[in-house]
């Protein structure tokens, strides 16, 4: 049964005021080590905590041990509030499943408010750290799934689809693989109209949002055009799984259709749900519906049978 609240959550906090039975306690598949805040760049934001996933049984001392051998494939989260606010903490509700089926999990902050540009650049820089330092964290870079939620499912489809690109600055970085890309809410086309969109909403939110998209609001199309991913697809790319909510007022079908005509013009294999219950956010009947969907994704493009136990 796949449990989406981390144990003790708010309703747990409260025990004294709220029954017990309303806590899920979330069971993992394995113990697991991990590292915070590892810096990939200079800036405060350019930082991931990494996942690693243990053995069954930890040391005489009751300390995590890291699983040896072969390695789960590896999951590399964006988290989203479109490229403007947010923390990779705020988003282990989401990274909790992928721990909870045993892959390794990557999960990373990238800078905000100054623009998509950088933010792609942060994720990107991100990888190929991982791609350097990967004798200090034992991960298996041959299947790497590229993860993430609104803004940063936006930028790891981008990024999984310009690794044929040609431009180191957008390349994936040599001695890593995509295995495949997991979307949620992220569009993919149309990304001119959504800065447009942004800029003349009725909620000054988001109109602040606009302002920080691009450095130079004379070349906005220009400039959200280049880090739009359907620019990007071709027959080289990894297979994708999208998902979004039909209501969501960002990501209408009609945009989904684009995406969709895109990745079959350029033969790129997907899968595309739309939950009509949804809009920018998944309900939580859906997000299970969802994770159930990506485990056999991830499973089937980048699993080794021998290491995801069911």
């Amino acid at each position: 049964m796949l449990l989406l609240l981390v144990a003790c959550q708010a309703g747990c906090q409260r025990a004294h005021t709220v029954d017990d039975t309303d806590c899920k306690p979330v069971f993992y598949r394995s113990n697991y080590i991990t590292m915070w805040d590892v810096p990939y760049g200079d800036h405060q934001r350019q930082v991931m905590d990494i996942h690693l996933r243990g053995s069954w049984a930890t040391s005489d001392g009751g300390f995590n041990v890291r699983l040896e051998g072969p390695q789960p494939p590896t999951i590399v989260f964006a988290h989203g509030s479109a490229w403007y606010l947010s923390d990779k903490r705020e988003w282990e509700h989401v990274i909790t499943p992928f721990l909870q089926r045993g892959y390794n999990v990557v999960n990373l902050n990238y800078r905000l408010r100054e623009g998509i540009e950088p933010a792609v650049m942060d994720v990107r820089d991100a990888l190929e750290y991982l791609a350097i330092n990967n004798n200090r964290f034992g991960l298996d870079l041959d299947n790497v799934v590229l993860s993430g939620v609104s803004a940063g499912g936006h930028m790891t489809m981008f990024i999984a689809c310009a690794q044929n690109s040609g431009e180191p600055s957008i390349s994936i970085p040599p001695g890593m693989g995509i295995s495949g890309v997991v979307s949620i809410v992220g569009g993919g086309a149309g990304c001119y109209e959504l800065y447009e969109m942004l800029r003349d909403h009725e909620e000054s939110f988001w109109r602040d949002v606009a302002d920080t998209l691009v450095d130079d609001h004379e070349r906005a199309e220009e400039l959200m055009e280049r880090y739009c991913p359907i620019h990007q697809f071709d027959d080289g790319d990894p297979p994708m799984f999208i998902a979004y909510g039909r209501r969501d007022p960002f990501g209408s079908d009609s945009k989904y259709a684009e995406v969709v005509r895109g990745l079959e013009d350029a033969g790129i294999s997907y899968q595309l749900i739309g939950y009509e219950n949804s809009g920018h956010n998944l309900v939580q009947e859906d997000w299970e519906d969802a994770f159930m969907r990506i485990f056999r994704f991830v499973d089937l493009h980048a699993g080794r049978q021998s290491i995801i136990v069911d």
